[in-house]
């Protein structure tokens, strides 16, 4: 036996003085192994918010027995406050403990090495002996402990586990071959939006923002002065209740410390994967960097993309700039205007990536981020000046505009639905094309803008016409649409109005009706003219082609519902959720303020339900129920969210309340701190009328999530704090600067 082996040795070569040493250090260790098996079984239990049954009996004469109910609720609290007291307390200990018995370890393996002097085999030999006797003792602590865990959770864990799994393999997708912890993996799966509890207080971030309101409202300063000490109070309050580790309150038990550490050192291993989100359906998609960046090359690899030998920012930017100067000196808009026009500090559109991880074949949708790009503020400037050309007898706003298409409409015998979409429209609309049609509409265009004609289409083709992105810092050019251009949306309206222009009247006598929503059109026709549709859709331009979904089974799905005729042509739909659809939600359990958590489960339910037929509303609400429960929204919660819809629905016709009296505030992003961030607002209302829209502070984006874009390099970053060293001496000087980083730094020179 290789224990009796090492104590043989040991007797051996140094006498049953040192067997005896050996065997107290032994014990030891198995000591040291106890502590941190009990300390990781009491952290187990204080993050499921469990109490272990020794310091449950250790409380349990607490209560008088005879207590009667006016005191017994006090005697109650006092109990849940001792026993949580004693948990954090016992959990100190072990910490000690610990502490202790490796203190102990060294000592005993000092003076055992220095009495007896014993080789460098012989150390390695009592190693290896006390590493195996500390993992078998390890696994039957840890099997021991777990049974006591399992006696006073009941079945939390399994119930976990088994949830873990459901929601992992619905809202997140691996392709990799990397095997995945299913703690991270559900972390991971909760998304970018997903905001963790703060850590500590964004002290900085949120003393800028005070400063920056405080500057912004025009309040005598005495009441600035009286806002920022209660601000300053209140923030000291939480950076007190955060140090102290104050509980809190709807936090996930899954998403603990060890849990979030061991994210972090997963990814930390695997610096080969990147984290991103699905194209559609709020999945996290976790792929190899390698894969993706041959998937964005394939993509770039198309023949609408142009590389272009250098970054042609500053041409562009100048450009934008001797337009709204020449617009200016026209008195054609106003020094305000102006200035929100000229830029100085653009940066290149950069290009990156989702995952269409519905398509048989892995793809990547491209997104175009604009902004602060050349012509991002001029082409915002463009969109309420072309959003009058959309007809809106061709285009729906919303679901709700499309299902109240079918009040009042019957379905002609021998008629279907049936859907068409283009292929990639915003990447396939030549800006040529958009150009001429927008100026063909000049008639209408001029009465929305104060721009002459010559003017306007300058601006229109710079703004259409310098289409371009970097990705890995080579810069590329294309002639047709941007995703995430400002004017794309409202620009691929009008070129489709123009198709509807041009169809409709031919195909008029075997069309019931034909409506759109950006690229996908839903239209009644002949079932024997299906074919001639599709084909007369197709001939509108060889970039534009469509593809064709026939109804099956008298329904078809369109947007967010399915469209179903009935047998005597009347129609009802039911909401739908598409393939892709996951279901995640904004959860539970995320640090955000708790109005949001309920605007989000309300509109779900109202949706679901204000688009459906009554007959579905079973089924619906089946359905509804297990999306929330699954966000982890509270089931007392939910019913009451159902109820209070039901009710309001049979209320619909009661009129909302008239506010004359009504202010209207002004809002300002601040970072959300939870219920100090009300309280700050509070102090603020005192003084102005003003809400915060709460900013993301610690989310999963953040901390987990791939920076799928190329960086902006140092010298070329605005709107920062810079710093300077003082080469003769140890001074420095701080600055903020709105230029270039590289400019002011050659000021400073």
């Amino acid at each position: 036996m290789a224990d009796d082996h090492i104590f043989s040795k040991v007797r051996m070569l140094y006498g049953n003085h040192a067997v005896k040493e050996l065997s107290r250090y032994i014990k030891h260790v198995k000591k040291l192994v106890a502590h941190e098996e009990n300390l990781s079984f009491l952290k187990k239990c204080k993050d499921y918010n469990v109490i272990p049954k020794f310091i449950e009996n250790s409380v349990k004469n607490l209560i008088p027995k005879n207590e009667k109910s006016t005191l017994r609720n006090t005697f109650e609290n006092i109990k849940k406050q001792t026993v949580k007291k004693l948990l954090n307390t016992y959990i100190k200990v072990e910490f000690s403990s610990i502490s202790r018995s490796k203190k102990k370890l060294v000592g005993f393996q000092n003076q055992f090495n220095n009495k007896y002097n014993p080789s460098v085999e012989c150390i390695s030999q009592i190693k290896s002996h006390s590493d195996f006797i500390a993992s078998k003792f390890k696994i039957v602590k840890n099997n021991a402990l777990n049974k006591k865990f399992a006696d006073v959770a009941g079945d939390i864990e399994y119930k976990n586990s088994e949830y873990v799994k459901a929601v992992s393999q619905k809202w997140f997708k691996n392709l990799t071959t990397i095997v995945i912890p299913p703690h991270v993996q559900y972390i991971l799966s909760l998304g970018p939006k997903y905001n963790l509890p703060l850590p500590k207080l964004p002290l900085f971030d949120s003393l800028k923002e005070v400063e920056y309101i405080l500057e912004d409202i025009d309040v005598e300063e005495g009441k600035k002065n009286i806002a920022r000490s209660k601000i300053t109070e209140i923030l000291s309050k939480k950076h007190k209740d955060i140090n102290s580790n104050k509980p809190l309150v709807h936090v996930d038990p899954l998403v603990t410390k060890r849990n979030l550490k061991d994210t972090k050192s997963f990814l930390k291993q695997h610096p080969e994967i990147i984290l991103t989100r699905s194209d559609k359906g709020q999945v996290t998609v976790m792929m190899y960097r390698t894969e993706y960046d041959q998937k964005m090359l394939e993509l770039l690899g198309d023949n609408a993309y142009k590389i272009k030998n250098k970054d042609p920012t500053n041409s562009f930017m100048s450009k934008n700039n001797a337009l709204v100067k020449k617009m200016r000196e026209l008195n054609q808009i106003n020094d305000l205007e102006k200035r929100k026009l000229t830029t100085y500090t653009s940066v290149a559109p950069k290009i990156y990536g989702l995952p269409k991880i519905h398509k048989p074949e892995l793809k990547l949708r491209p997104i175009v981020s604009s902004i602060n790009s050349p012509t991002y503020e001029l082409s915002k400037f463009l969109v309420p000046v072309l959003k009058p050309l959309k007809n809106p007898n061709y285009n729906v706003k919303n679901v709700f505009d499309f299902k109240h298409l079918f009040d009042n409409i019957n379905v002609k015998d021998g008629y279907k639905f049936i859907s068409l979409d283009v292929i990639s429209l915003f990447t396939k609309i030549p800006t040529s094309l958009a150009i001429d049609l927008i100026m063909q509409k000049w008639d209408c265009v001029k009465d929305h803008t104060s721009l002459e004609k010559d003017l306007f289409e300058d601006v229109l083709k710079f703004c259409l016409g310098t289409s371009y992105f970097s990705y890995n810092d080579v810069f590329y050019t294309q002639d047709s649409l941007a995703m995430g251009n400002p004017l794309s949306p409202i620009v691929a309206d009008i070129v489709l109005d123009n198709l509807f222009d041009q169809i409709l009247p031919e195909i008029n006598s075997y069309c019931q009706l034909a409506i759109k929503y950006v690229d996908d059109t839903f239209l009644v026709v002949d079932e024997t003219k299906i074919q001639y549709i599709l084909d007369k859709f197709n001939s509108y331009h060889p970039n534009l082609q469509f593809t064709l979904e026939e109804e099956q089974n008298l329904s078809l799905p369109f947007l967010d519902i399915t469209v179903i005729r009935n047998s005597d042509g009347s129609i009802v739909t039911c909401h739908y959720n598409k393939p892709t659809h996951s279901g995640r939600l904004l959860n539970f359990y995320s640090n955000q303020p708790y109005s949001y958590k309920l605007n989000c489960a309300k509109n779900l339910i109202k949706r679901t339900l204000s688009l459906s037929h009554i007959k579905f509303h079973p089924q619906l609400v089946f359905e509804i129920k297990k999306t929330l429960e699954e966000n982890r929204y509270p089931t007392k919660l939910i019913e009451k969210l159902l109820s209070d819809y039901i009710q309001n629905s049979n209320n619909q016709n009661v009129p909302a309340a008239n506010n004359p009296d009504h202010v209207q505030s002004v809002y300002y992003s601040f970072p959300y701190l939870g219920e100090t961030s009300f309280k700050i607002q509070k102090v603020f209302q005192e003084v102005v009328p003003i809400k915060f829209g709460h900013r993301s502070t610690n989310s999963n984006k953040s901390n987990f999530f791939s920076n799928m874009k190329d960086k902006t390099k140092k010298e070329i970053k605005s709107g920062i704090v810079y710093k300077i060293d003082c080469e003769n001496c140890s001074s420095s000087y701080i600055g903020e600067s709105g230029q270039y980083l590289k400019k002011r730094m050659y000021q400073h020179n």
